[in-house]
């Protein structure tokens, strides 16, 4: 889980309501999550790939029994935002319901980020290292994706006493 939240303002442009302005902001926290193995916990360890050169799924062995040790560590994490504009028109309205026409301007980006990194030691002799020869691996991706657009929908609001609700419905 992660913790989030959403303000919205808005200001009636005219005595009765008709016509109003608005905006929404809302987010979520950074969500990180990590993992961490040793050959000391899990003898075998590898990282998996695809090999573009033969065409097929393969692996890198960080840690196998009499070959090396080592250790692996994940680290991803994301993060979301956005914000709307938008103006908002009395469409329909009775003592209890309100329905107003929206429309307006979107905005929402989620950012995520993976850091897998991996070191192993050789622990054999006659292979293609030498005996001792570490070795420590990192991939990093990182992607941004942006949303941008109009917007056009109804919201949708009930107050009797005590009890309001609202929905929103809405395209971009």
């Amino acid at each position: 889980a992660t913790a989030g939240g959403r303000l919205t303002i808005g200001a009636w442009l005219d005595p009765y309501g008709c016509n109003g302005i608005g905006a929404r902001l809302y987010g979520l926290g950074e969500n990180t999550t990590t993992f961490f193995a040793s050959s000391d916990q899990i003898p075998i360890l590898a990282r998996p790939f695809y090999d573009v050169l033969a065409d097929e799924q393969s692996s890198d062995v960080v840690a196998f029994p009499g070959e090396t040790v080592g250790a692996i560590w994940v680290e991803d994490s994301a993060d979301f935002g956005g914000l709307d504009f938008f103006w908002r028109r009395l469409f329909y309205e009775d003592a209890c319901r309100r329905v107003d026409l929206v429309a307006g301007f979107q905005f929402a980006r989620i950012d995520e980020n993976i850091d897998i990194m991996s070191d192993r030691t050789v622990t054999r002799t006659g292979g293609t290292l030498p005996l001792g020869t570490e070795v420590f691996s990192r991939d990093l991706f990182s992607a941004r994706n942006s949303y941008s657009a109009g917007l056009i929908g109804l919201l949708a609001e009930y107050d009797q006493g005590a009890w309001t609700g609202s929905v929103l419905a809405k395209v971009g």
